[in-house]
Formats: structure tokens, C-alpha cells, sequence
């Protein structure tokens, strides 16, 4: 009967959004009726949520929601399409012509003879053609058929909904219930962008999407087939580029300059082609972020818009060190890219819409419905036909969104105990403390009781040659010791050799960890059936570069999966063989474990119980550290992807340490 009533309630909220859907298109143009839109958009935004939530179908479930798309588009179509299609049926009507878009403007006198009304409805006449040249060809293509905003509007709808089916394709290669697509589907940012109003963004979203079923797939030769394609719809597809590579389709990405570089052969020698993009990134602004913040800052646009291309790079790199798995980059890389951007339409976010269908965040997600406020600038434009815009209605579109950003990464959730005991399945848990040289503090560790808290059935210390009294210390508090050569991921491999227990929790000398954290791992490992994960960690020192760091270290385990040692990673220990075994390296063993227990699965993040010693950033200077350890992420990261990771770890090792040999020195400071 619940089952039943859920049903009958999925149908009204279905029907309501498609009577929505139907109201869109009923309006003259976004310009005009844009609080009829703005309202009709929000309300679509909010039905989402029982829509997807109370999806019935299992079945057919991907019929009904292709279903609904198709639908959807069909409503929405009437609206008049963007002035934008004007450009792109001019482009192509120059082609056929024999002129060159890239070196002719639309005012360029030599163009008078194809003026007509499409002429007139183009924006910035003054500029050569932005788009790619396989753009360019496809709306070629399009003019030898119709030369009508309709036809070309008709045309992106089509694509549009070959995004869908492929959208469903990814997301049920990822494991995702299909009804997530639904988000995209009945989107009403991509409705109104595409069926509605023509944008030829459709022409990266659905090759990039065929891409990412490729690499699901491991058709290594497809996907950068689709991937090149993916270029000529908008150039900003390259971005996700360092995530899709691999080495085993690292010898077949001959593909890319060979697809990619066809359409730019009919555009020979290729004179401008990057000219009004160049044009466009630097001199206009409108609806930016960060980019107006710097610009108001420093008075300068253009200087802002390099200082934010610079941003953004450092960025892009630090998410590629993070994670290398596309479906969790990508929609925080496209993200980044407009928020660092100095202009920022409403059809820009449809890149990330696709991705938060994999993996939804809050603030993008929001970003969604308070991007509707610029459709106020819109009908701003169409009554005086100025881009400007308010800072107060930036304000009021970026300020949530900024905002849940903000409480996400200061604020993980943290994982607490549902019962003063966990479930049978797992019980005992292994505490592996690798050490060299380290009494003092070994013997700290031990004094604070953990070996007696619940659930933690032994201690083993692994000493990598020690010369001082950490193995008598590690005895005498009732540790197991087990001697290996020196090197963290070696020793660590030596220890977990020798345990007994359930789950392995690696730690480090330098900790103080709460008797509840054991309690509360295996409980998390029970309850969510994943197969490991990190605790998370504190300074003791309170200076705020300290409280920045843990933050920074508690988003990229929290949002990438990836964590180090200090922030206390524990696993299953039957999943050891599915893993290839514990990394015995000997340094950087934490990256490549977070790296390994990534491609299983999700995996888990406590949200804290550990304090961490900060003696080795005060020993060897705060920056000084971070930028060491951010150039070993990234270099063992690219060194990983290469076959080159044992290599880079002798060399880390040396390099973090500052040794000459592995046996003279403290690696756990």
C-alpha cells in the first residue's frame, strides 16, 4: 500500500513538472519574462527532489526517465532561440560562402552582400568567430539544410538528449542508481539551454559524456576518439585530460592530435583561430565571482583575469594530485573553471550539471537554482542592450553557494558509534606504529593506554634498525616488535605480515589518539560495508597556519578519498589481495594505499580523533614543508602514472628525510 501511494505520488510530481516544462515554453524569451522564468525554473529545481527521491521503477526505470527528457524538450522547444544561433548560422553561411570566419568579422565589409536579418541578430559583429573549427563545420553542415534559428535550436535538442542516454550509460557503469540522471534530464538550466535556446554547448557535453563511457569501459582508443571530438564543441574539455590518462592508453593518445587537428586543416594556416577566445577571457566580464572580487581589488580586469588563470592552474593542479579519478574531478575542475572565470552565463553550468548526477555536492548543487538570478541581468540586456550587472545580485546568486562550499571543508562529518559495541562481522583491530630512532616518542605513544582500549587486540611496532631504545621501550610496554629494513611502507608490510586482527590501523609515533577512535572504525567498517578509510587528525599546536592545514588535510581526504599516514588509514585485512597486497615503499605507501583503496570503492573519513605532534613542521619550516609535500604528491602522482612509482619513492624517501642512508635517521617525525 506505501509502496502504492509512493508511486501514485512520483506520477503528480512528474506531471507537475513536465505542466512546468510546458510553461517555459509557452514564454516569448527568457529576456522578456524573466521573472516568469526565473520562478518556473526555481519551482522545476525544487521538484527534483521528490522526483529523483521517490523514484519507483527499477526496471524500466531508464525508459521512463528517457521518457521524461524527450518529453520535456518537446515543451520547452516553442521558446525563441538565443541570439547566439544568429552567430553560428552566420558562420556557417561565411563558410559556404568561401570566407574564412577566423580573419572575417560579421561587420567586415566584405561580408555586405550576406546581410539579412540573421545579421542583424548577431551580437559583437565586431569579433572573428570564437568557436572550434569542427564547430564551425557542423554549423556548416547545418546551413546546407536550413538557415533557420529553429532548425539549429531543434538540432542542439537532439544532441542533447544523446547526452541523456549516454549520462544513464555512465552512471550505471559507476554503480549509480540511473534515476540520479533525472537531475540532468528535467534540468531546467539544460532545458532552457539547449531545447530552448539552442547553445551549442551540447556539442562538448555529449562526446566528452560518450568518452567517459569509453574509460569506464576501458576502450582506451574510443575514448580519446570522443575525447578529441569533445574539443571541437569547446576547448574546455581538455581539462579533464590529466584525469582520463593512463599508462595503459598512454601509447594510443596519438589519437587525440590526429581527430583533433582534421577540422582545423579546412581552416589552413589557422591565422586567428584563438583570437576573439583570447579576446574574451581577458577583456569581457560579466557575472564573475572571484574574478570580480580581484578586479574590483586591484582596478584592473585584464590583470585579474591573469591572476585568476594562475589560481586556477595551481588549482587544477592540486585536484589532479588529489584524485585521478575523473568522475570525482569533474565537476569540482569545471566548477573551478567558472568560478575563476570573468564571465559566467547560465548555460555555462550545464558542463557540471552531468557530473553532480555522480557526484553531488552541495554548493554546486545550490549554484544551480541561484544562478536564476541572472536572468534579472538578462532582462536588463534586452531593455537597454548593456551586459552589466549588479554586485548585489551576484551576491545573492554566490554567497550560498560560496557558503556551503565553505561549511563542507571546514566542517567534515564525522562518523560517531550507533551502539556502545560494533557488530559481530568485525571485531579486533591491529595498531601498526612503524619507527626508526624514535624512543622518546614511542614510548609516549604506548604510556597513553591504547593498547588497552576496547577492540584493539594487539600493538606492533616495526623498527626499520634502530640504534637507540625504541624496541626495548616498544617491549617493555607490552608492544610486539618486528624488525624489517628501514623504509615506512616496508615496515609497515613487515608488521601487517604479523597481524592477527580483523582491521589494520597504521599510526604514527608522533600521535595521541582517542580510546573511542578503534571503537568507532570498526563500526563505520561494519555498518557501511566499505573497506577502509582515514580517522583525521589535529595539531596540538593553536596557530592558525595549523588550523588551515588540518582543514586542507580534512578536505582532500573528506571530498578525493585521499590520505596520509598522520591522518590514521585502516583497512580490512582480507581485502589485502584484491589490493595487490600493502604498498612496501619506502616512502609515499599512505598516497599509493589511498590510491588502491580508491579504485575499490568509496571510501570512509571520521571526521577526527587523532592529534599529531607538529614538531616536524616547526623543525623544518612551515612553507618550507608544505611545498615539499605538495611537490611529492604531485611528482609521485605523475611518476605513478608512468610505471615509475618504486623509483620515485627511493628518491622521496631521501628527499622528505633529508638522509643519505634509510638507517640513520627518525622517518616518522
Amino acid at each position: 500500500m506505501r509502496r502504492n501511494g509512493q508511486q501514485a505520488l512520483w506520477y503528480i510530481t512528474a506531471v507537475a513538472c513536465l505542466s512546468i516544462c510546458a510553461r517555459l515554453g509557452q514564454m516569448d524569451s527568457i529576456r522578456t519574462s524573466s521573472f516568469k522564468a526565473f520562478s518556473a525554473s526555481a519551482i522545476l529545481l525544487l521538484l527534483l527532489v521528490p522526483l529523483i527521491h521517490l523514484f519507483p521503477f527499477r526496471r524500466s526505470g531508464m525508459i521512463w526517465i528517457l521518457g521524461l527528457a524527450v518529453t520535456a524538450r518537446i515543451l520547452v522547444f516553442p521558446l525563441a532561440p538565443s541570439d547566439d544561433v544568429n552567430r553560428y548560422i552566420w558562420e556557417g553561411r561565411t563558410i559556404a560562402a568561401g570566407f574564412n570566419p577566423y580573419m572575417v568579422a560579421p561587420a567586415s565589409p566584405s561580408l555586405i552582400h550576406l546581410r539579412d536579418d540573421i545579421w542583424t541578430g548577431i551580437n559583437h559583429r565586431e569579433m572573428t568567430a570564437i568557436y572550434p573549427p569542427g564547430a564551425l563545420l557542423v554549423f556548416r553542415f547545418l546551413t546546407s539544410v536550413t538557415t533557420s534559428p529553429v532548425g539549429f535550436a531543434a538540432f542542439m535538442a537532439i544532441v542533447d538528449v544523446a547526452s541523456v542516454v549516454l549520462l544513464l550509460a555512465w552512471l550505471t557503469a559507476l554503480g549509480c542508481r540511473p534515476e540520479r540522471a533525472l537531475f540532468y534530464a528535467l534540468n531546467p538550466l539544460v532545458l532552457l539551454s539547449f531545447a530552448g535556446e539552442g547553445h551549442m554547448d551540447a556539442l562538448m557535453i555529449t562526446p566528452l559524456l560518450a568518452a567517459l563511457v569509453a574509460h569506464k569501459r576501458g576502450k582506451g582508443g574510443w575514448m580519446w576518439f570522443w575525447f578529441a571530438l569533445s574539443l571541437h564543441g569547446k576547448y574546455i574539455s581538455i581539462l579533464l585530460f590529466p584525469f582520463l590518462l593512463r599508462r595503459e592508453n598512454f601509447k594510443i593518445i596519438w589519437i587525440i592530435p590526429m581527430v583533433a587537428a582534421i577540422p582545423f586543416a579546412a581552416f589552413w594556416p589557422g591565422t586567428g583561430v584563438f583570437q576573439s577566445l583570447t579576446t574574451f577571457s581577458i577583456d569581457m566580464h560579466y557575472n564573475g565571482s572571484i574574478h570580480r572580487l580581484a578586479a574590483l581589488l586591484l582596478n584592473d580586469p585584464a590583470v585579474a583575469s591573469r591572476i585568476c588563470a594562475g589560481l586556477f592552474l595551481g588549482f587544477l593542479c592540486c585536484l589532479r594530485a588529489m584524485t585521478p579519478r575523473v568522475e570525482v574531478a569533474a565537476a569540482p575542475g569545471f566548477a573551478g573553471l567558472l568560478l575563476f572565470s570573468p564571465t559566467v552565463h547560465f548555460w555555462y553550468l550545464t558542463i557540471i550539471i552531468p557530473f553532480l548526477c555522480g557526484n553531488p555536492i552541495a554548493g554546486l548543487l545550490a549554484w544551480c537554482g541561484t544562478i536564476l538570478c541572472s536572468f534579472i541581468t538578462l532582462q536588463h540586456f534586452a531593455l537597454t542592450g548593456n551586459w552589466t550587472d549588479s554586485h548585489i545580485m551576484a551576491t545573492v546568486e554566490y554567497l550560498p553557494v560560496f557558503a556551503l562550499l565553505a561549511w563542507a571543508f571546514f566542517h567534515p562529518r564525522r562518523k560517531r558509534l550507533s551502539d556502545t559495541s560494533p557488530p559481530s562481522s568485525l571485531s579486533s583491530l591491529s595498531i601498526i606504529l612503524p619507527a626508526l630512532n624514535d624512543a622518546d616518542m614511542v614510548k609516549r605513544f604506548l604510556s597513553s593506554g591504547i593498547q588497552t582500549a576496547p577492540f584493539v587486540s594487539e600493538v606492533i611496532v616495526c623498527d626499520g634498525g634502530s640504534s637507540d631504545q625504541t624496541s626495548d621501550f616498544a617491549r617493555r610496554l607490552g608492544a610486539q616488535v618486528v624488525h624489517s629494513a628501514p623504509g615506512r611502507g616496508l615496515q609497515v608490510a613487515a608488521g601487517i605480515h604479523h597481524a592477527r586482527s580483523d582491521v589494520v590501523f597504521i599510526v604514527h609515533a608522533d600521535m595521541k589518539i582517542d580510546v573511542e577512535v578503534p571503537g568507532r572504525i570498526l563500526d563505520e567498517l561494519n555498518r557501511s560495508g566499505l573497506q577502509g578509510g582515514s580517522v583525521g587528525c589535529r595539531f596540538e599546536s593553536p596557530a592558525p597556519h595549523f588550523w588551515i592545514l588540518r582543514h586542507l588535510n580534512a578536505a582532500r581526504a573528506k571530498w578525493f578519498g585521499m590520505s596520509f599516514g598522520d591522518q590514521g588509514q585502516f583497512f580490512r585485512k582480507d581485502i589485502l589481495p584484491s589490493l595487490g597486497g600493502f604498498p612496501a615503499l619506502p616512502l609515499m605507501e599512505d598516497v599509493e594505499l589511498s590510491f588502491r583503496l580508491r579504485a575499490q570503492e568509496k571510501i570512509l573519513y571520521l571526521g577526527g580523533g587523532i592529534i599529531v605532534s607538529p614538531r616536524r613542521w616547526i623543525l623544518k619550516g612551515f612553507f618550507r614543508n608544505a611545498s615539499n609535500i605538495l611537490y611529492l604528491l604531485v611528482g609521485y602522482s605523475w611518476a605513478r602514472g608512468r610505471g615509475e612509482a618504486e623509483s620515485f619513492s627511493k628518491k622521496a624517501y631521501h628527499r622528505y628525510y633529508g638522509i643519505t642512508s634509510m638507517d640513520k635517521q627518525n622517518q616518522n617525525k
